[in-house]
């Protein structure tokens, strides 16, 4: 906490994603700083650079947030590695020598979380891309959706019962 409103944090560390017949090493570092405004406001900042896979490594997200007392917004831009396969996290070397996969989604957000009675309700709309090696653009709308209901507290505990519903289009199937 470099001052009263300000937080920074640094990772380095190494990583290694593998499957049945590749496997990819590299290092990791990662620069996060959050500035608070005062304490309903604040603005963080992500950067990632991660040197496993076979080319593009960087990942960021850039977020504001505004908390109230049973209301908050959180409009943010993030660009994510995708997950789907190995070649789409760590690209992959065709037949050929040609480098495909290294799926990196970048997606504009924002998070609208609410309190009805006891439920907490959590709705994200977004809209982006998915971009991969020698595939144009692919086009995303969608909405994550999460309800929260406690069942059980007792001092630092809590039991809560959630339902998750994450729904997505694509421009095109690829």
């Amino acid at each position: 906490d470099p001052t009263p409103f300000t937080t920074t944090k640094v990772e380095v560390g190494a990583e290694h994603f593998w499957n049945s017949s590749e496997n990819r090493s590299g290092a990791y570092l990662s620069l996060g700083n959050q500035v608070r405004f005062n304490p309903s406001n604040r603005f963080d900042a992500v950067l990632e650079y991660h040197g496993a896979p076979r080319g593009d490594g960087l990942a960021y997200k850039f977020e504001y947030t505004y908390e109230g007392q049973s209301f908050s917004i959180r409009p943010g831009v993030k660009r994510e590695f995708r997950y789907d396969s190995f070649a789409a996290l760590a690209g992959s070397r065709a037949p050929s020598g040609q480098l495909i996969g290294l799926a990196r989604s970048t997606q504009f957000y924002s998070e609208v979380a609410f309190d009805v009675d006891a439920l907490h309700v959590t709705v994200t709309p977004f809209v982006g891309w998915v971009k991969a090696e020698q595939l144009s653009a692919n086009n995303q709308v969608g909405v994550d959706t999460k309800l929260s209901l406690p069942l059980w507290q007792q001092d630092n505990w809590e039991i809560s019962g959630e339902y998750l519903f994450y729904l997505t289009h694509y421009g095109e199937n690829q």
